[in-house]
């Protein structure tokens, strides 16, 4: 398929976003991966996204990590301020991914600074003080828990003192807000899922992901964000973007902001080929229901609807 050919087809599928429907106590936009620098040209990529969200009726916005590609201060004003500048959105949560734990291509990665620098961010960004890269957030009677790598490398490390704080609070917000959905974000996707395997190449947790996986599988109506590996809106297939985990667990792996999914006129994978790509997420107390989206043009992705029925 050539480069034309699959950006008309992906243009001849976007739609006007639909309008929330009476039961839905919560519409929010997902991105991942927007992957700023001080480069101009990412930054006018983004700022259509920022300035159109209210647009969707979405009353929180979503980043689910690697909001840099790598975070230094320079990477991160330019996120920052786009953010702080255009969304009208003012409610906002902010995940750390591994690139945001790099401050530079050229030197050895360091952990600490990387972590402070991503912390006073977001705090800029949601207008809450943090204090960790994991933390929790409700909006609307929806619980959320997000968590973060604590390491520099391509794959996740989740240490044990944030395991244990998953621990106590994922029961803790099931019983806080009975019915309602847990979401979970997180940069990574849990191994064995979305096509990754047992941390292969770098893509999944290195360390504490099987421990991740069997916490988030006592607690129902688990959603888990992630996104990491770059691929495109896919319905079926190993790599789907929505995918069930265990017992309880709805893993969804969104599509990379920055990058469209046409790689030398073809397709590397089986996804929307347009830059831009993210989800609206609608919650009920009856389900999640996922669509697909372009936020650089403002438009919903037909082809890609997925409804989630809560247990």
């Amino acid at each position: 398929m050539n480069l034309p050919f699959a950006c008309v087809k992906a243009l001849f599928d976007l739609r006007h976003p639909e309008k929330k429907s009476e039961d839905t106590l919560l519409r929010a936009a997902v991105f991942s991966d927007t992957h700023i620098t001080g480069a101009l040209y990412r930054r006018a990529l983004f700022i259509p996204a920022m300035r159109g969200a209210h647009k969707t009726g979405a009353e929180l916005v979503i980043f689910t990590g690697d909001c840099t590609d790598n975070g230094n201060e320079r990477n991160w004003r330019g996120f920052t301020e786009t953010v702080l500048k255009y969304c009208r959105v003012k409610d906002r949560l902010v995940a750390i991914g591994n690139h945001d734990t790099w401050l530079s291509y050229r030197e050895d990665h360091v952990f600490a600074p990387a972590r402070e620098n991503f912390l006073k961010n977001a705090d800029a960004v949601t207008g809450r003080r943090h204090g960790e890269v994991y933390f929790t957030y409700e909006k609307n009677g929806v619980p959320f828990l997000v968590l973060g790598t604590e390491g520099t490398g391509v794959s996740e490390t989740l240490s044990e003192t944030q395991l244990d704080w998953l621990e106590n609070t994922l029961p803790a917000a099931q019983k806080a807000h009975p019915g309602m959905p847990v979401i979970v974000v997180n940069h990574h996707p849990m191994n064995n899922t979305h096509g990754v395997g047992n941390n292969a190449h770098g893509m999944g947790i290195a360390e504490g992901g099987e421990r991740l996986q069997s916490l988030l599988d006592t607690a129902e109506n688990v959603i888990y964000l992630c996104g990491h590996i770059h691929f495109g809106l896919q319905s079926g297939g190993p790599r789907a973007t929505v995918q069930t985990v265990g017992k309880h667990i709805t893993s969804v792996c969104l599509p990379c902001y920055e990058y469209g999914e046409l790689f030398n006129g073809k397709y590397r994978s089986p996804g929307n080929p347009l830059i831009g790509a993210g989800l609206l997420m609608d919650i009920s107390k009856q389900s999640v229901t996922l669509r697909g989206m372009n936020f650089l043009h403002g438009k919903a992705v037909a082809s890609f609807v997925k409804e989630i029925p809560l247990e």
